[in-house]
Order: C-alpha cells, then sequence, then structure tokens
C-alpha cells in the first residue's frame, strides 16, 4: 500500500510545492532512507512507514495504526519487538507527525499524549476510478470467472487474522442455501501472517459458495469493484480502511465492523456490524440479498462519501505539514 502512496505524491507534489521544497520530497521518496543523510541538514526527511533513520535535518513521520500494540497477537514476534522500539523513538525525534484518521490521532495519544502538539490528521486519498462504465473487457471478465453482475459479495483483503475472514465466512455459510447459490462470497488478496489455518477454511467453504482468487490484477479488480452488489469488509483493526473507500468511489454499498477507523471514514455510510458477531454480519448479509432499494440508497450515499476524500487533498495537506516542520 506504501509504495503505491508514494507514487501518488510522485505525479501530484509539483502542484502544490515549490521547488526547492519538491526537491526535498524528490529525495525522500527515492532514496528510501538508505541514502547517507550527512550533507543533507538543510532537508526535510519523511518516513512514512512509523520510523525514521538519524538526520541532522527535520523530519516528519506518519503512523497507519497502532495495531502493534492494540493487538500484538495479530503480528510476527519480530515485527513486534520493532515497531515496540522504533514507533517511540521516532515519535520523539520527529519534528511533525502525520497520522492518516482521527481513529488512529485518538489511540496515538491514548500511548503517547506527549506528542499531541505535533500530530496533523492528513487522511489518506482514494483514486477515481478510470471507467465506471460497465464494458464489455467487464463483461468478459466476469464470464471468464463464471460470475453475474450484482450477484456476488466481494472482500478485498490480506488473508491474515486480523482482517476478521474467519467471521466473515462463518456468516456467510449462515445464509440460506439458495441466497448463497445466487450470491456467492468472493474473496480477493494475497496471503498474509497466519494464513493457513484461514486458507484452509476457505477451500473448506468452496462448494458452498465462497470464491477465493488470490491476488488479481487491476484490470481485474477493477471489473469486481465495478459489478459487486456489495463490499464487505470486516476487519477488526483499521488505522484507515483503504479498501473501503475505494468500494465506495465506484458506488458500492459497503459492510464493515464498528469501533474501527473504517467507520470514521465511511462516515455513516456503511453498514456495521460488531465484529464479533457473526449472526450481525449473517443478518446484514440476508438483507442486503433481497432490498434492492437499500442498495441502491447505499451506493448513492458511497458515491458522494468518496468525493471527500482524494490525492491531492492528501498532497495539499501533507506539503502544509512538511512547511510547519521547515518553520518550527
Amino acid at each position: 500500500m506504501f509504495s503505491r502512496i508514494a507514487s501518488k505524491f510522485i505525479k501530484l507534489v509539483p502542484r502544490f510545492l515549490k521547488n526547492p521544497v519538491k526537491r526535498r520530497l524528490e529525495f525522500i521518496l527515492f532514496s528510501g532512507g538508505s541514502a547517507k543523510l550527512g550533507d543533507y541538514a538543510d532537508y526535510v526527511f519523511h518516513g512514512p512507514n512509523f520510523s525514521l533513520p538519524d538526520h541532522g535535518g527535520k523530519k516528519v513521520v506518519t503512523i497507519h495504526d497502532l495495531s502493534v500494540f492494540r493487538f500484538p497477537e495479530y503480528h510476527p514476534k519480530d515485527r513486534v519487538k520493532f515497531m515496540s522500539s522504533e514507533v517511540p523513538k521516532a515519535l520523539e525525534a520527529a519534528d511533525a507527525i502525520i497520522v492518516i484518521s482521527e481513529f488512529t490521532r485518538n489511540e496515538l495519544l491514548e500511548y503517547y499524549p506527549w506528542a499531541e502538539s505535533k500530530i496533523s490528521v492528513v487522511p489518506n486519498g482514494v483514486s477515481k476510478p478510470r471507467q465506471l462504465d460497465f464494458t464489455s473487457k467487464d463483461s468478459r471478465c466476469l464470464r471468464k470467472l463464471s460470475l453475474n453482475r450484482n450477484k456476488f459479495f466481494l472482500c478485498v483483503s490480506t488473508i491474515e487474522p486480523r482482517k476478521n475472514l474467519s467471521l466473515l465466512v462463518d456468516a456467510y455459510l449462515n445464509l440460506p442455501s439458495e441466497f448463497r447459490e445466487e450470491f456467492p462470497l468472493v474473496l480477493v488478496g494475497g496471503n498474509g501472517w497466519k494464513s493457513t489455518e484461514l486458507i484452509e477454511k476457505i477451500n473448506s467453504a468452496m462448494s458452498r459458495g465462497v470464491r477465493y482468487l488470490g491476488y488479481v490484477d487491476q484490470c481485474v479488480l477493477e471489473s469486481l469493484y465495478k459489478s459487486a452488489r456489495t463490499f464487505v469488509f470486516p476487519s477488526l483493526y483499521e488505522g484507515f480502511g483503504l479498501p473501503a473507500i475505494e468500494a465506495m468511489a465506484y458506488g458500492l454499498p459497503v459492510v464493515c465492523a464498528r469501533s474501527t477507523a473504517v467507520s470514521e471514514v465511511c462516515g455513516g455510510d456503511a453498514m456495521e456490524f460488531s465484529g464479533d458477531s457473526v449472526s450481525e454480519l449473517t443478518a446484514s448479509l440476508s438483507l442486503l440479498c433481497v432490498d434492492d432499494e437499500l442498495i441502491a440508497r447505499m451506493s448513492r450515499a458511497s458515491f458522494e462519501r468518496a468525493r471527500k476524500y482524494s490525492w491531492e487533498r492528501c498532497c495539499k495537506e501533507t506539503a502544509l505539514v512538511y512547511r510547519s516542520a521547515m518553520e518550527g
């Protein structure tokens, strides 16, 4: 995800930054922090992923979420150990701290209240769909996958415990067989940490309406976003929830677990359920199988909600943080 965000900055930031600041940003993005920094004390260094190198100049760090602190059981021990050491050091060293949601800001302040004056909330953007119209190419893609337009649930997620896919499969399998026959559950995403048991569970449900496509290229993903009936994102913890707002950009109704940043990002326009309740999610999916008017209302709301997020806005607000760090 972070490489995708960096590529957006490379394309967009020249619109908002004067050349000297742009050159600093280009150094940051292209060096990846691996260059020797001794000659760049007058440059701002932005660590976009929780940590900072030794640097004599101004420093900005982005904190995406605090899942390693809240749910260390969802991460490898080496990652927890590294983050537990690096995040406090980065927060102390940083001249400015970017978080991607108010949710993450509040989480961060619970652990590090002394950092409040450094924090700025800069939400991620959402890429506008290249085309919303359903095309013959999309139709061919669905035929190849044996799917019908508006007749499947879609979930795009890394296959790992934090994403709560086990509960999603359980909730889906509780639907009546006639619903599952009409509306398959399509799972898209690569394998993550501790995915073996999840993959086994998904595979065992394949005969009952679950479809696991693994990682798919962007063209296929776009066709799926254009064609799904509903997007389901049951993750137990997110600092933002980019897949949910990306789905909204295509007008997809979204079902998500409440009490994470996804609730904030979706702004009340998603259908929410308790992240530990199989029955609540089953009830939501069942309703969305039959209520076309609800689907239409949620689709309109999703379009409007997604318009509030853009990479242009993200770049502008990030540039303001850089300037603030330079002037501080």
